[in-house]
């Protein structure tokens, strides 16, 4: 009898000391190059080790020895290379250090305004990164930053709200992206001037280094703080992914003349669509043949964003306005990248164009409610909360 008990106590301890050996080398983090490998072939479980060796310019011998670490690691199992992950964004664009001047009356041009100043992480990119990592969704940055303290302090925020920028670049001796901002008393910008010559490092030909991550998106999200050369080599390879665009600005959306035709979903502002299309636009009207233009183009997804006018929306099907209710806007400054954040969360729901448009104004709404370029509340439940007490029930 003690003889049976001692080899259920031994065999116990075994088992228990088998499970934690196994529990350690699940629980291993990913190096880098395995990184790169899971997101591979995520996009193409049936690519050879041969063909993973080439693409990433190593031998098949290593190719093979990173795959024996990703099993036994528990992220793939055999031929076919089975994975488990949820649906990931990747943007691709500008992060910056936000530095805004707000006041209480009438800026006085050419003089001292009293006012309070605000430093905040921001950048189109990041900004549409954050909302949605607090919408549930995985968001994959490949930015630029310095190594200085505003550099450091994006990476850290970034971090901190479930960004991942392992993919992006930190760079030695270069400044980090800055965007200054002057906000009018009634919540608009005024002026602002942003120096994010740094982005230009992200270049074709490290976008082609990241291909494996382009290949397994759900959706990729551009902002035109990218070369030409760059946002052309993302629009002509990303397959069927959707892809969406932000001008930014109108002079940087002077980029996108020759791809329009490329570009899923184009989301811009008044200015920046009449700039992209050439036309004046004063009217429905002109807002109509505005879209139509983009569609002829070859755009699917036309949004032209108006202020507290609402939105302009167009696609193949069907068309239309959207004007939400007036809220008190404290900082304008997210509210387009919240929007944009809004547009990519209904496009991996499956959304219509009309419920697309109800919730993403919703979360610009909450954008515009907050002292910070993203405001810190940002959520699916209070988006639909908030529909909910306008009464809107298209989602």
């Amino acid at each position: 009898m003690m003889i049976f008990e001692f080899l259920i106590i031994l065999f116990a301890h075994l088992l228990n000391l088998c499970l934690c050996l196994y529990t350690e080398q699940i629980m291993k983090p990913l190096t880098k190059r395995e990184q790169e490998i899971l997101e591979i072939i995520t996009h193409n479980p049936q690519i050879s080790q041969k063909e993973l060796a080439d693409l990433l310019g190593i031998t098949r011998s290593s190719a093979a020895v990173h795959i024996s670490n990703l099993t036994k690691k528990g992220h793939i199992s055999g031929k076919g290379y089975i994975t488990a992950q949820e649906p990931c964004v990747v943007l691709a664009g500008a992060a910056n250090l936000d530095i805004l001047g707000f006041t209480k009356d009438p800026l006085i041009p050419r003089d001292s305004n009293p006012g309070q100043v605000r430093m905040c992480p921001g950048g189109v990119c990041r900004n549409i990164a954050e909302n949605l990592s607090r919408l549930g969704v995985r968001t994959e940055l490949i930015t630029a930053v310095g190594d200085d303290i505003a550099g450091k302090y994006i990476l850290e925020n970034c971090a901190a709200e479930g960004i991942s920028t392992r993919h992006s670049l930190v760079l030695q001796d270069t400044s980090s992206s800055i965007y200054l901002a002057l906000m009018e008393n009634d919540g608009d910008m005024a002026l602002a001037l942003s120096d994010m010559t740094i982005s230009d490092n992200i270049t074709k030909e490290f976008l082609r280094k990241k291909r494996g991550l382009i290949d397994s998106a759900s959706v990729i999200v551009a902002d035109t703080c990218l070369s030409a050369e760059s946002l052309e080599y993302l629009l002509d390879n990303c397959g069927k992914t959707i892809t969406c665009i932000d001008p930014v600005s109108v002079t940087k959306g002077r980029k996108l003349f020759p791809l329009i035709g490329k570009i899923h979903t184009l989301k811009m502002n008044k200015l920046e669509a009449e700039e992209l299309s050439g036309m004046v636009i004063t009217d429905n009207k002109s807002l109509r043949e505005a879209g139509d233009y983009f569609l002829r183009k070859g755009t699917q997804y036309i949004y032209i964003t108006l202020g507290a006018e609402g939105v302009f929306y167009c696609s193949a099907d069907t068309h239309g306005f959207y004007t939400p209710p007036l809220i008190k806007v404290v900082n304008a400054t997210g509210a387009g990248d919240a929007f944009m954040a809004g547009v990519v969360f209904a496009s991996l729901n499956q959304y219509t164009i009309e419920e697309t448009v109800h919730f993403s104004s919703a979360a610009a709404a909450l954008a515009l409610s907050g002292g910070s370029t993203v405001n810190p509340n940002m959520s699916r439940v209070l988006i639909e909360q908030t529909l909910n007490k306008q009464g809107d029930t298209k989602i």
